[in-house]
């Protein structure tokens, strides 16, 4: 079913995943979106599918993120414009100031009380619990003395509730999760955590075994009624081993699993929740059960697998703000057809589950396909972008991956 194209997205971030929701529209819709970010990263430097502004203040300044918006629909008062979040600290700038955005924008997110409570880990469980969602054994402290450890079972993961907040800290040793073998381990890395400035809650949490391969990235997009609308489950293969980016993943393709998605679909319609979603699963083995992570409000970072598994998947959301009939009540996207990688297929190979190998080659065999590489959007410096970060997977898997 076509759709109007007269409108212009305006992409919030500038990262890999800001570049990924360029690709996206200019591959769909032939648009080229503005990108308005306060930080140029490398992934969106240098393209011909996007218009970037880089704007000081912007993810940090209420009053110019605000105006910067208000100021630029001003320049296209006959053009609906639509908001497309990339990253956290945008999704609780939108959040924060929606009725005012929505005079002007064509948005659909949470309020912002919704968006602090499930963008905080311990509140999120907190939801787990009351709507019986499986997720790790969890304990919390708010200092490196605010724990007994006598009741822990080592290897436990440690992670900040606050990741907003813990990401704008800098100190030696700094990973966005950590995986602890010990007491005396997890002692001193609450002490660096808290020295360095943080003051928020720490999660101390059971560590599920099993590599990248036990692991899902569920998706979801709830409309401005707080139904979902569509659901895409992505099998993780590799995930990311630098240790301030632990937690994202680095090949993953669509899959279907008609209960998991049902689960969660049946989870998020109690909470109605509104807009883009991303839930981090692991398949525990030792009970048979997936079990929840944590809730991004937003679409993740490797969220192009979708596209590369053939869902274009800011369809359902453009539709809703726009006015236009979805093409399905709820879109379970089920079909697998290519791979995303965001590492030379080589490392893929190398380092993913030997269990998963014949079906990583057939995948490969049908062209992999990279965010950043972008047919119709080719150049010397994005040649160079884009094996920069192949060659560099070698040695960043070679440092640091837990596979040797």
């Amino acid at each position: 079913m076509g759709m109007r194209k007269d409108f212009l997205p305006v992409v919030l971030g500038s990262d890999i995943n800001a570049y990924s929701v360029c690709r996206v529209i200019h591959q769909n819709y032939g648009i080229i979106p503005k990108v308005l970010c306060e930080e140029p990263f490398p992934q969106t430097s240098n393209s011909k599918i996007l218009d970037r502004a880089v704007i000081e203040g912007f993810s940090t300044d209420d009053d110019v993120f605000l105006n910067t918006l208000i100021d630029f629909k001003a320049q296209h008062p006959d053009t609906p414009l639509i908001l497309v979040i990339c990253s956290d600290a945008y999704s609780e700038l939108v959040s924060k100031h929606r009725q005012a955005l929505a005079e002007h924008y064509l948005l659909n997110v949470n309020s912002l009380e919704m968006n602090a409570r499930l963008g905080n880990k311990l509140e999120f469980y907190k939801l787990c619990e009351e709507y019986g969602i499986p997720y790790p054994q969890t304990t919390s402290c708010t200092s490196a003395t605010d724990l007994d450890y006598s009741k822990l079972r080592y290897p436990i993961v440690a992670k900040a509730a606050d990741s907003i907040r813990f990401y704008q800290l800098s100190f030696p040793g700094k990973r966005k999760a950590y995986v602890l073998g010990s007491e005396e381990e997890l002692r001193a890395a609450l002490t660096d955590i808290y020295d360095a400035g943080y003051d928020g809650t720490m999660i101390i949490q059971d560590y599920i075994p099993g590599d990248a391969s036990k692991t899902m990235s569920l998706n979801a997009y709830g409309d401005q009624s707080g139904k979902i609308r569509m659901m895409a489950l992505g099998q993780i293969l590799l995930d990311e081993v630098l240790p301030l980016m632990i937690g994202n993943n680095n090949a993953i393709y669509t899959k279907g699993d008609p209960e998991l998605m049902r689960t969660y679909e049946e989870f998020l319609n109690k909470l109605e929740y509104r807009g883009f979603s991303n839930i981090d699963l692991k398949f525990d083995e030792r009970d048979g059960v997936y079990k929840a992570f944590e809730m991004n409000l937003r679409i993740p970072a490797s969220g192009f697998f979708m596209q590369a598994g053939g869902l274009n998947y800011l369809d359902t959301y453009f539709r809703d703000v726009l006015g236009e009939p979805f093409e399905h009540e709820v879109h379970y996207y089920s079909k697998t057809e290519k791979l995303w990688l965001n590492v030379d297929p080589r490392v893929l190979k190398k380092y993913v589950n030997p269990s998963q190998l014949p079906l990583v080659k057939k995948l490969l065999k049908r062209g992999p396909q990279y965010s950043i590489w972008y047919s119709k959007d080719r150049s010397w410096a994005r040649f160079k972008l884009y094996m920069r970060m192949r060659l560099g997977s070698f040695k960043h898997y070679a440092q640091h991956s837990n596979y040797n």
